[in-house]
């Protein structure tokens, strides 16, 4: 897709302080886990902000990955000022990066596939299927709270402020109880207790089960 055709660029001199007043007004118990990855991400002055409009409404899926013209325009992050709605599945597959997404509102999504990226959502996070984080290259922040049919961290850095109100399934945990045996490598791993993520990110894209157990009580409600 063309990020560049979405929104106006602005200078990270500019959006530092702006980014960090968005926290502020949103974030009250601890902004400064969201800040600390503005100062990280935005540690020159020749970086770009792609500020996109409020309330956008996605048809279908949106890829979060790094395009020649987002390498070229020297974007670093993504700011959508208000809600937004992906019908489909937002992706990240890259586990060692991505351009910072910050969300000032609520997120929708059908699925969450997560990798390296650094994900701030300032509202609610509301899934309608799983939300998926890998690797310790990405991170996710969420001054709301989440709603899904279940987090799942594979050793990644994942911040809620406001609960976790679906199954948090972490990587260091047993898993096997809650989640399909085909989400495990057990042909190489017989006794495998954590999921192999290139096996869950396979059946979000087709549409299979990951949870044991998907229950109603367990989904995200219904927008």
């Amino acid at each position: 897709m063309d990020w560049l055709a979405w929104g106006t660029l602005r200078s990270a001199t500019e959006m530092r302080t702006n980014l960090k007043d968005r926290i502020r007004r949103r974030v009250k118990q601890h902004p400064a886990v969201f800040n600390e990855f503005i100062d990280h991400v935005l540690d020159r002055d020749d970086k770009k902000v792609l500020v996109c409009p409020a309330n956008e409404f996605v048809l279908g899926g949106l890829k979060l990955e790094w395009t020649e013209a987002l390498v070229a325009s020297r974007v670093a992050c993504i700011l959508f000022e208000g809600n937004l709605d992906v019908t489909g599945m937002l992706s990240n597959e890259s586990l060692s990066g991505g351009p910072m997404l910050i969300v000032d509102g609520d997120l929708h999504c059908g699925a969450l596939d997560k990798g390296g990226a650094y994900l701030l959502v300032l509202g609610d996070l509301i899934c309608e299927g799983v939300v998926l984080c890998e690797y310790n290259d990405g991170v996710l922040r969420v001054g709301g709270a989440v709603q899904a049919q279940a987090l799942i961290s594979l050793d990644q850095d994942v911040y809620v402020e406001g609960g976790v109100q679906c199954p948090y399934l972490d990587w260091e945990d047993d898993l096997r109880a809650a989640m399909v045996d085909e989400a495990f490598d057990l042909e190489n791993d017989p006794e495998a207790v954590t999921p192999d993520g290139d096996r869950i990110r396979q059946r979000l894209r087709a549409g299979a089960p990951i949870l044991r157990d998907a229950t109603p009580e367990a989904a995200a409600p219904s927008r």
